[in-house]
């Protein structure tokens, strides 16, 4: 179709019927739902499209929260020997004659709260039998795991009733033990 400069030549061609105002209004009003419809469900896709490519653009990478270590681990270590975890029982004691909580005690330490409880049998052995004349705790091999050691000092406890009776004795005594 030719560009005239005219407005009403091209209005008037395209009008082939002059419909009644009522008829004008419902047509008038459908169509313009129709239009804003498809307006606004194209105007959201295209605008949300250029929108999001522009915020790929924009946006930075979310920067994270670096946890402070205010201090390395003190004492978490793995412990291979009866001697090592009795040294590791006495620091544990010790923050905890501090702290009053054997949790707080053993993350302060990073230590773990059931490694303490499963060996503290034997270091309670170890330690309590030292300077007395029971008979002496059960030997530590090489080949043994502490895990293991700490079940044959549970069986050596059991059969040796003075020894555990001294145990429950130092336990009553001293208040700070957990």
């Amino acid at each position: 179709m030719p560009l005239t400069r005219g407005k009403g030549r091209t209005n008037k061609s395209k009008r082939t019927s002059n419909p009644s105002g009522d008829e004008l209004l419902q047509s008038g009003n459908e169509g313009s739902d129709k239009r804003r419809l498809m307006d606004s469900s194209d105007s959201s896709t295209s605008d949300s499209g250029s929108d999001f490519s522009s915020e790929k653009e924009k946006r930075n990478k979310k920067k994270r929260k670096n946890k402070n270590k205010e201090t390395p681990a003190k004492f978490g270590k793995r412990v291979h020997s009866p001697e090592d975890v009795v040294h590791r029982h006495r620091v544990v004691l010790k923050e905890f004659w501090r702290t009053r909580s054997i949790s707080l005690s053993c993350e302060s330490l990073s230590v773990d709260k059931n490694t303490i409880t499963l060996t503290a049998i034997i270091a309670e052995v170890l330690i309590v039998a030292e300077g007395e004349d029971f008979r002496h705790p059960p030997e530590f091999t090489e080949e043994d795991t502490v895990g293991n050691y700490a079940k044959t000092c549970k069986t050596f406890l059991e059969g040796n009733k003075p020894l555990e009776e001294k145990i429950k004795q130092l336990k009553t005594s001293l208040s700070c033990y957990p």
